[in-house]
């Protein structure tokens, strides 16, 4: 996606490539950069929403004013 619009970009493997991944991200503030973050697909990441429902329906369930505190 990032090719199709001359946006750069850079993915994120692993945990070593978090650092270069924002370095490269913030080389440039202001203009479009995507940084790709891929996550084990087993890994517990909260909280976590089911795709087409709305934000109040993640889980664990959290308040709109909670999620605005974040």
């Amino acid at each position: 996606m990032a090719k199709a619009y001359t946006i750069d970009a850079f993915t994120v493997n692993d945990e070593t490539g978090i650092e270069e991944g924002l370095k490269k991200m913030w080389e440039q503030p202001g203009k479009p950069f995507l940084l790709q973050v891929m996550i084990d697909p087993h890994t517990n990441v909260y909280p976590k929403m089911a795709y087409g429902n709305p934000i109040t329906e993640m889980e664990p369930f959290a308040k709109p004013t909670q999620i605005e505190s974040t």
